[in-house]
């Protein structure tokens, strides 16, 4: 892997399988982890198991207000964020006929505009450092969403590429990218 000594890394549904298995491997490299999610039990099992460099963030993406704090909340315990990882994400199955615009909507908060919204509050911060890695969500997991937000990822990738490097890399069910600074190499 890579080693995440001294950087602060958001985790987004580390209160899920993926999620959590995600914020363990960047806490084994190192990295302080602010675990966010919906569940405070599964949240504060894992940050038990985890030990030191963990921070527990309760709340709903689907919640613009609750979504702001909860970054806020991880920069504050952690003094900064230097990565993003936008795992969490949810469904709701059903066939289009049947699905509630309630439900479509949540879906869409959670999977699209909290990711685009949490990245992009981050970035600022990241390119003054001239780093950046925000982590998008996994599009097989989240099939309705990933034409938009590999386009909004893209975008934002995109759009930083005058200063910084892009860098991806893929594995089966899990898709990867981050922008790392070439400045001044």
């Amino acid at each position: 892997m890579f080693a995440l000594a001294d950087k602060k890394v958001v985790v987004t549904g580390a209160s899920g399988g993926i999620g959590g298995a995600i914020a363990r491997a960047m806490h084994e490299q190192g990295a302080t982890v602010a675990l966010a999610g919906r569940n405070r039990e599964a949240l504060d099992a894992l940050a038990t198991d985890l030990g030191e460099r963990c921070h527990v963030i309760v709340g709903e993406l689907n919640d613009r207000a609750a979504a702001d704090a909860m970054l806020a909340a991880a920069s504050d315990a952690m003094d900064g964020i230097d990565v993003l990882v936008n795992n969490a994400g949810l469904t709701r199955d059903n066939l289009a006929m049947r699905i509630k615009d309630e439900d479509w909507q949540v879906v869409i908060d959670v999977n699209l505009t909290a990711t685009f919204r949490l990245s992009r509050a981050v970035l600022r911060g990241m390119m003054k450092a001239r780093w950046v890695a925000t982590l998008p969500p996994d599009s097989a997991r989240y099939p309705a969403a990933s034409p938009r937000v590999g386009y909004g990822e893209n975008t934002t990738h995109s759009s930083l590429a005058t200063n910084t490097q892009n860098t991806g890399a893929s594995a089966p069910s899990r898709t990867i990218t981050g922008t790392a600074s070439t400045a001044g190499k």
